[in-house]
């Protein structure tokens, strides 16, 4: 790739730390990896020891992507430096100070964390209701507030709060704000027992302790490297800020319209906290060779102030002007607004131009195909199901992201739909969705024929084994369920998860039936891969599970938010389809033809809205600390 004058400029420089303000198709990741190869070089062929170096990232993937590019560029036959994300860097940290035996320590994943929180929550709500008196008994035990409970104790930890300041800061507060802040500790505090009961380390535990290790035990490197500089949250800024008085030059690279981890208190403001740290040198790269000048012209407006809906509300612009771009790529694009009278319309018309533009060709060469589309949503739960049934309405394969594709998926709702049987006397209707699942195999038609017999109030499955209406290939398969189905009947209560629905998994033959009946070899992968991931939920809810029956309810009754969690780092599938995705879901990933759905003013941009378990007040009370609320003064920014 041929190097533009800023690329070439942030690469040479040599004056201290340096930030780089890039926006998507820059060529960022490139002008890192070459600007720390350089480094290595200029070292090496002076006759001088190489730097110790360390490149951080949010992402394996992207760690490992960053570390092959370095190796592309090393003339001098250096050695490649160390390129981890900073969780992985932190445990490397504690583990190599040998404070802990961290090797023993279960890692605390969104899954187990989502699980233990449920489990505080609804303990306290069951067993103490006396320490509750600002949040209901029913708030605490809704799956909603669990999630913003967790929400909340990432803040904490985030700014490095500990139950024991949570506390200290509702004695320092006065009516509602009190007793919410009190509440919130009390709950942090049962948290944090439980999880160390259960020997599981927090990620964010890591990143907190390994500042408290290097401030005892400072590591120096010459250079550290940091991408996706946005997507850092207080403490691993307070990380790098360590590093750099340790004696590192720190390169980073950040883009203030580019945060997709704000759910978890990371946000744009990492990057003027990190100028107002370090002053660093600023470039901004402003080039970019990816989209096209029509679709930048039109997403360069979002920079500019829009006309206010309300005199008393003055607007903010959608993006910063910092990092926009502008296009020098070598061919032309196309930006069409669609306008709907609602959601089913808007679900016809994207189906619609889908249809019409398919076949059509390519910038480059070839046509396009389903998999070359994507329509991202800002929430796909909300209506992503409407849209997936117009295209499928119109004949067009849909490739959905997230929790949906893993519900639909016929391995996944046997085994889920099972466990919910057991929990309970299974209903007419659940047997028959159970039966004529491709794992069984009984005709969802000749069952309904049948269904007189299970209406006449005698045991429903042997009946069935009696009926004339099916054949004795079809009676022999509801036998053998009805005999496996009642052996787990007589055990579940004493399984865990993970060894129910691995029985189910086995005795049922559900791998074998579902690639049986797979329209192909990567269908049939894709079933086994979706099991496999509920296997993995089976298992992260056994492992916080406080009895036997309780993590098979929990993963019953919570499979989609579940999965939604398991989900978040999921890509987009490789398969022939339309892909229906979140914005988040979608970073990093390119396609030629993307509709935007529900594109209207109060829905994107994402409305900032109020902390759902703090008001102002308590939050003043707790976040007074001028560490927790670093100031951010304007820097000076080159153009």
């Amino acid at each position: 790739m041929e190097l533009n004058q800023r690329q070439r400029e942030a690469i040479a420089y040599r004056g201290g730390h340096l930030l780089l303000l890039a926006g998507p198709g820059t060529g960022k990741t490139e002008t890192l990896a070459r600007r720390a190869a350089a480094l290595i070089d200029e070292a090496r062929n002076g006759g001088h020891e190489q730097p110790e170096m360390l490149l951080l990232t949010f992402a394996r993937k992207a760690a490992r992507e960053l570390r092959a590019r370095v190796a592309r560029h090393l003339r001098s036959g250096g050695r490649l430096p160390a390129c981890s994300t900073f969780h992985a860097f932190a445990l490397e940290v504690l583990e190599h100070a040998g404070s802990r035996a961290y090797g023993e320590l279960g890692m605390l994943t969104p899954t187990k964390e989502r699980l233990l929180v449920e489990r505080v929550c609804r303990g306290v709500a069951d067993e103490h209701p006396e320490r509750i008196a600002y949040f209901t008994r029913d708030a605490l035990r809704s799956r909603s507030f669990a999630r913003d409970f967790a929400n909340a104790v990432g803040r904490f930890k985030q700014a490095r709060v500990s139950a024991l300041e949570v506390f200290a800061a509702a004695r320092g507060a006065q009516g509602q704000a009190r007793a919410a802040l009190a509440e919130l500790a009390g709950l942090y505090q049962s948290y944090e027992q439980e999880r160390e009961r259960l020997r599981l380390r927090d990620f964010r535990d890591l990143v907190n302790e390994a500042i408290e290790t290097l401030r005892g035990r400072p590591r120096a490197y010459a250079h550290v490297f940091v991408d996706e500089l946005q997507d850092a949250d207080p403490s691993q800024l307070e990380l790098l800020q360590i590093l750099a008085g340790a004696g590192a030059m720190v390169t980073a690279v950040g883009d203030p319209n580019q945060s997709i981890y704000r759910f978890r208190s990371a946000a744009p403001a990492a990057i003027s906290d990190l100028q107002r740290m370090l002053t660093p040198h600023v470039v901004a790269l402003d080039e970019n060779r990816r989209c096209p000048p029509e679709i930048l012209a039109c997403v360069n407006r979002l920079a500019e102030v829009p006309a206010p809906l309300d005199p008393r509300d003055p607007p903010q612009p959608a993006l910063a002007a910092a990092s926009l771009t502008r296009s020098v790529a070598e061919r032309s694009g196309e930006v069409r607004w669609l306008r709907c009278l609602d959601r089913h319309d808007e679900a016809i018309s994207i189906a619609r131009e889908i249809r019409r533009r398919i076949g059509a060709p390519r910038a480059g060469g070839g046509v396009l195909r389903y998999r070359d589309v994507a329509i991202l949503l800002r929430s796909p739960e909300r209506h992503a199901e409407a849209i997936a049934l117009a295209l499928r309405g119109s004949g067009i394969p849909v490739v959905r992201s997230g929790a949906a594709e893993f519900l639909a998926d016929a391995a996944v709702d046997f085994v889920l739909a099972y466990l919910k049987a057991l929990a309970a006397a299974p209903g007419v209707d659940q047997l028959l969705r159970l039966l004529s699942s491709p794992v069984v195999g009984v005709h969802a038609h000749a069952l309904r024929f049948a269904q007189r017999r299970m209406a006449r109030g005698a045991d429903a499955l042997s009946a069935l084994t009696a009926s004339a209406e099916l054949s004795a290939q079809e009676r022999a398969r509801i036998a053998r369920f009805a005999r496996i189905f009642e052996r787990h009947r007589s055990s579940w209560r004493r399984s865990g998860a993970g060894e129910l629905v691995r029985s189910i998994a086995r005795e049922h033959g559900v791998v074998a039936a579902l690639v049986a009946c797979a329209a192909d070899d990567e269908a049939g992968a894709a079933s086994a891969a979706r099991l496999k991931a509920l296997i993995s939920l089976a298992d992260d809810a056994d492992a916080v599970a406080g009895r036997p029956p309780e993590a098979v309810e929990q993963l019953a009754h919570g499979a989609h938010e579940l999965f939604t969690l398991l989900a978040e780092a999921e890509g987009a599938a490789a398969c022939e389809g339309v892909h229906i995705l979140s914005i988040h879901a979608a970073k990093g990933l390119e396609f030629p033809l993307v509709v935007v759905a529900g594109a209207v003013r109060g829905e994107l941009p994402a409305p900032s809205r109020p902390d759902p378990l703090l008001g102002e007040a308590a939050q003043e009370a707790l976040y007074h600390d001028a560490r927790m609320t670093p100031a951010a003064p304007a820097v000076e920014q080159r153009e």
